[in-house]
């Protein structure tokens, strides 16, 4: 194997051919992609996808007919190396192969010999292909991170549990391992820290403002400058809360939205 680097590039790729050219014609083609770099090369062998599986690069270029072992040989061992799913281009002088190569769910063929304008349309194919990845997780990342935010919470009201909804809360104030929830001109307890109630809640929504207080960012109407770097939270009510330095830049990117 001769490994190979890039330097700033997005997408590590490797070549998998065990004709010396056909490996320089994809290196050279790649030169001009600033978002991809190859990253390793082989010509073939037993253990290609072992070291595949290791390496993990983004795409790999995989020509068909090698000695040993062929390419859809490595790509099936490379489906039983856990999670790993890499690009797959097969590049190869043979078109018997190609639905084959598509039943593996390769991301492109290619056939011997193809020109630069084909080259780029099977790059293309693979950008938007991780493109499409890379959104799908960030929404199921989201969605995730929704379902750990509660948006209900039952709490003790002397002999009877009142389930409050968090919208309803204008801002929470610790007092030892517990905290207070104040609702209007009502305040529940609830035995958590507020470092653990942090954790719970949106922080979209819920801002910490200082080291014992957290605030419903809707509930706020103004912000008054106090001492030093501090500054006052005004909510609708009038409720006057401390904003310390430490926590005022995470409160203005809430409030501006950036």
């Amino acid at each position: 194997m001769q490994t190979l680097t890039g330097e700033g590039a997005l997408i590590r790729a490797a070549v998998v051919d065990d004709e010396p050219f056909s490996r320089k014609r994809i290196r050279d083609l790649l030169l001009h992609e600033s978002d991809i770099t190859v990253v390793d090369e082989y010509p073939g062998g037993a253990h290609v996808a072992d070291e595949l599986s290791e390496s993990r690069p983004d795409l790999i270029f995989m020509d068909v007919e090698m000695p040993q072992l062929s390419g859809f040989d490595i790509v099936g061992e490379l489906a039983t190396h856990g999670d790993y799913e890499p690009e797959i281009i097969f590049v190869t002088a043979f078109a018997d192969y190609a639905v084959r190569a598509f039943d593996t769910r390769a991301t492109d063929y290619l056939l011997k010999p193809f020109d630069r304008e084909r080259f780029a349309r099977a790059l293309d194919r693979v950008r938007r292909r991780r493109y499409a990845r890379a959104s799908a997780a960030q929404e199921e990342s989201a969605a995730e991170e929704t379902l750990k935010h509660i948006d209900r919470l039952a709490v003790r009201s002397g002999k009877r549990s009142i389930v409050l909804r968090m919208q309803d809360v204008d801002y929470i104030s610790a007092e030892g391992n517990y905290v207070r929830l104040h609702c209007g001109r009502e305040s529940h307890l609830h035995r958590v820290t507020i470092a653990e109630f942090e954790q719970s809640v949106d922080p979209a929504s819920f801002i910490r403002i200082h080291r014992s207080t957290i605030v419903n960012v809707d509930r706020i109407a103004a912000l008054h400058s106090a001492f030093h770097r501090d500054l006052i939270v005004v909510l609708r009510d009038g409720k006057q809360l401390r904003l310390s330095a430490t926590y005022r830049a995470r409160l203005e990117r809430a409030i501006i939205g950036v």
